[in-house]
């Protein structure tokens, strides 16, 4: 791992050069819920012995997860 994290410190390539969560969405469950309440992740990942060793062949990975947690948050963002 840390020649990964050298070689994106010093040349900004290398498996550490991307974040690996390309893409993603939330979504709703059902057209009666008011706000998105599932997230999908689509990634780009191989996974040996737990992400402790590279794979040498391609793969992706998919999941959701529930985001409904019971409270409602708002949030409001302006420009400083």
């Amino acid at each position: 791992m840390v020649r990964t994290g050298l070689q994106w410190f010093l040349t900004s390539t290398g498996p550490a050069a991307s974040s690996h969560l390309e893409t993603g969405a939330f979504v709703r469950s059902r057209p009666d819920v008011t706000f998105p309440d599932v997230q999908i992740h689509f990634l780009p990942s191989v996974i040996i012995d737990h992400g402790q060793k590279m794979g040498d062949f391609h793969a992706f990975q998919a999941s959701t997860g529930n985001e409904f947690s019971g409270t409602l948050v708002m949030m409001a963002l302006r420009k400083i």
